[in-house]
């Protein structure tokens, strides 16, 4: 795939977004679940801990995850665009700088 001479290497696409939140909801899922059963099994017993742990792993690990994933995609993203930029404006000369006052 040729890239368009006006993307650059900071854009993000959707298949990259994708696949992060898709990575997120696979990791949320067991953090949630972790979590989740730490706290409850304090409260209850360890039977009754995974069934209730269950519930929130399922239903919020998605969300979580993937929501975190795509902050980080995109705060790598935005990271990669400064770069970028910093390096054009070292190749070209500022016009405010190069007039006389």
């Amino acid at each position: 795939m040729q890239q368009d001479s006006r993307t650059t290497h900071s854009e993000i696409g959707d298949a990259q977004l994708g696949r992060s939140i898709a990575v997120g909801a696979a990791i949320g899922i067991p953090v949630v679940f972790l979590v989740s059963f730490m706290i409850s099994l304090f409260a209850v017993g360890v039977q009754v801990a995974a069934a209730i742990a269950a519930w929130p792993a399922l239903v919020g690990g998605p969300f979580f995850g993937g929501f975190a994933m795509m902050m980080w995609t995109l705060s790598k993203g935005e990271e990669l665009a400064s770069v970028a930029s910093l390096e054009q404006s070292d190749q070209e000369p500022s016009p405010r700088f190069s007039q006389a006052a």
